[in-house]
């Protein structure tokens, strides 16, 4: 039968037995084009916002509950700062080789994920193993993190490393007894210099740094914050 036939042509018992035959194709790529929509929707109009991002980079993969351990503490340190009443801490992680026999396409996706987040003016946390700290150090960038002590104060001290760059997750006394969170790489804290971060001097920037100094003031002091 002619494609071309109008539908209300065909016998009612072939109507779709006629159109599957002939537009099964587009009917799929419809489909698919459609399931594409909802989910750009969905991220961009419902997604909720997060309070805070702190970026997990590390050469080591974590187990699922060792990360949804490390969702729920960091998230529970942080306040409601985008007035939802619900706090959410996202958890952006990146896992990238630094050895030299790497494959590189894996490499060079998780480069493009770490250079997203350090052109990302939302995120000054990053949580970090010491061999992506080394492969991020940079001569020419000595602003990039900044001095705990100076942004935080003189309660950072007895937390920071001797670089005065450094606050290891495990150290810190609410995660001690933690077996989850001893469980995943040495990770360590690292704040961006506010200079770094915010080149244009935008105050919404400014606002949202100020919010991951009291994040980070928050896990040394073992402050928990409640929901709103």
């Amino acid at each position: 039968m002619d494609k071309y036939v109008k539908i209300w042509d065909v016998p009612k018992g072939k109507r779709w037995e006629h159109y599957w035959n002939y537009y099964k194709v587009h009917t799929i790529v419809g489909a698919f084009v459609l399931i594409l929509l909802i989910m750009l929707i969905k991220d961009v109009f419902f997604q909720e916002k997060p309070d805070l991002v702190v970026t997990v980079a590390s050469t080591r993969y974590f187990t699922t509950e060792s990360n949804e351990e490390l969702s729920k503490v960091l998230s529970g340190y942080a306040r409601d700062y985008n007035g939802n009443r619900h706090k959410f801490v996202d958890n952006y992680q990146v896992t990238m080789s630094t050895e030299a026999n790497a494959d590189m396409q894996m490499v060079m996706a998780a480069q493009t994920k770490l250079i997203a987040q350090f052109q990302n003016t939302d995120a000054a946390v990053f949580l970090l193993d010491q061999d992506i700290y080394d492969y991020l150090r940079s001569d020419e960038e000595d602003d990039l993190y900044a001095d705990m002590i100076d942004v935080i104060g003189d309660e950072a001290a007895p937390f920071v490393s001797e670089d005065g760059k450094r606050i290891y997750l495990k150290e810190l006394p609410a995660f001690q007894d933690n077996d989850k969170i001893q469980a995943l790489p040495d990770l360590f804290f690292v704040i961006r210099s506010e200079s770094n971060l915010n080149r244009k001097n935008k105050p919404e920037v400014s606002l949202a740094y100020q919010n991951s100094i009291d994040f980070l003031k928050n896990l040394i002091s073992n402050n928990m914050e409640t929901e709103a």
